[in-house]
């Protein structure tokens, strides 16, 4: 009924930007691209991009700034 509409939290205000940013990289595909270098950058061989919508151009561009980021890096050993 009524009562238990009011009584329940949409599940993103449950999330700050604080805790979405631990578990996840959000912004343009140049920030996420840098964001993800600088967290995972050698520690990873290969990491799988999750984008809730179907934008084939936005995924092509998120793999190509990935990439520019991720050769960017110093080498190691």
């Amino acid at each position: 009924g009524i009562g238990e509409q009011r009584d329940r939290v949409a599940p993103a205000d449950l999330i700050d930007d604080e805790i979405l940013e631990t578990i996840a990289v959000v912004g343009t595909p140049g920030e996420v691209a840098q964001k993800i270098a600088a967290r995972f950058g050698g520690k990873v061989d290969r990491i799988s991009p999750v984008a809730y919508q179907a934008d084939m151009a936005l995924l092509a561009a998120l793999r190509k700034e990935i990439a520019a980021a991720v050769r960017a890096l110093p080498a190691t050993s």
